[in-house]
């Protein structure tokens, strides 16, 4: 059963050798590496090609600079495995990661997804082995330390994806895995967990600039909403709907409280579209209710401070 990797790198030429050493020392071997170089402007494409010329498993591929998700998109255009994963070029993974996430599709033939436990910033988050409904899933996302909607420790089915045509909205251009997982869950009937942990991965946004700070949060607040909108749209258990937005609302307002505004009049203004975007008084949760009134005076002074400064 063949294997389709599918790496997005931009600027990777500190980590990428180590990721694609990972891949080459798997101990399943049936697998193709799609290398999407997303405009780097470093030595990425020089270590990438090295690998695609000595080992006829990866393939490598240059575009203009558009995001991860419009790279994430061609390599499913390109992809001709039956399952695939994706890695980013700093990820770390044991050598029997392919082989552990795989075995389940062989031997469980009505499994959809295998999610694995992983390392995150040194911090181990398991999970027990079982097999669950996607109800299970979806929520076990949004817990804090769930399954999460990180695509790097989880095995998709690549005819699941193409016959319900899921794919990466172009429009999130930092952060895309949520919705595409949220998406591809709904078509799901029973997910594998696998309580070994089989990837190693870090966070480090210390040296995140203002403007990709903004980005980034701006975009996981539209991530969120596609997710709560998708929701919706497939009819979902209403409980399951609510857990949503109040992950949605917390996110939302813990941003706003946190933030130190430089942001301007058109991003602010978003802010407040989105603290109205859906209904609120299904939140229970008194502290949450209390930094949604936070939040709302907080956005409402500064955009009045934005106008004045004109």
């Amino acid at each position: 059963m063949l294997v389709s990797i599918i790496i997005a790198a931009y600027n990777e030429e500190k980590n990428i050798a180590r990721m694609l050493d990972c891949i080459m020392n798997q101990s399943y071997s049936e697998l193709e590496v799609i290398i999407i170089d997303d405009g780097s402007t470093d030595t990425t494409s020089t270590i990438c090609k090295k690998y695609a010329e000595k080992d006829s498993r990866f393939h490598y591929h240059y575009k203009e600079n558009g995001g991860v998700a419009a790279a994430r998109n061609l390599g499913l255009k390109l992809m001709t495995g039956n399952l695939v994963t994706f890695l980013d070029g700093d990820d770390y993974i044991e050598n029997n990661f392919i082989e552990k996430l795989n075995e389940y599709f062989h031997n469980k033939k009505d499994i959809d997804l295998a999610i694995c436990s992983y390392y995150q910033n040194n911090k181990l988050i398991k999970f027990n082995e079982s097999i669950e409904d996607r109800e299970y899933v979806l929520l076990d996302i949004i817990r804090p330390d769930g399954s999460k909607g990180y695509l790097w420790n989880k095995l998709f089915s690549t005819h699941i994806i193409r016959e319900n045509e899921i794919e990466f909205d172009e429009k999130i251009k930092v952060t895309s895995d949520l919705p595409f997982v949220v998406e591809y869950v709904l078509n799901c009937n029973r997910i594998k967990y696998l309580s070994k942990p089989l990837i190693n991965y870090s966070i480090n946004e210390g040296s995140i600039s203002n403007n990709l700070y903004n980005k980034k949060i701006l975009t996981q607040i539209y991530s969120s909403q596609l997710c709560i909108d998708l929701l919706k749209r497939e009819n979902i258990d209403n409980s399951i709907v609510q857990k949503y937005i109040e992950s949605y609302f917390r996110m939302l307002t813990g941003t706003i409280l946190k933030k130190k505004f430089n942001t301007t009049l058109d991003e602010l203004l978003y802010l407040k579209d989105s603290l109205y975007k859906y209904e609120f008084t299904n939140i229970e949760h008194k502290i949450t209710r209390l930094k949604f009134f936070l939040a709302k005076n907080k956005v409402n002074y500064e955009i009045k401070l934005s106008k004045l400064k004109g």
